[in-house]
């Protein structure tokens, strides 16, 4: 799952979590990227406050070592949660997160 680069940096590929999202195109985008997470939370936490949109089918919460941030992939059971969440905006923890829509 995570590989190193030569500059030293470490690359998480989550493309498949996002592939599984994606793959059924009558369920539209159900597949959220959020960044801006606070260190030291935790899944369950991001789980519990994205539940608050809809029902979350699957959540990885990563964290990328050499900038000391968290980010995650959030899969949502239906388009229309995941569209309310990056509609509304988010604050969690006291902190603005960024949430867009996977690629």
């Amino acid at each position: 799952m995570a590989r190193g680069r030569a500059d030293g940096r470490r690359i998480v590929d989550l493309s498949s979590s996002i592939d599984q999202a994606t793959t059924d195109r009558t369920s539209g985008r159900r597949a959220l990227f959020a960044s801006g997470i606070p260190v030291g939370a935790t899944e369950d936490e991001l789980r519990g406050f994205f539940e608050g949109f809809g029902t979350v089918e699957n959540l990885k919460l990563r964290a990328d070592n050499r900038e000391r941030q968290l980010f995650a992939i959030i899969v949502f059971q239906f388009a229309a949660d995941a569209k309310k969440a990056v509609m509304r905006g988010a604050e969690f923890k006291g902190r603005r997160l960024m949430v867009a829509f996977a690629r």
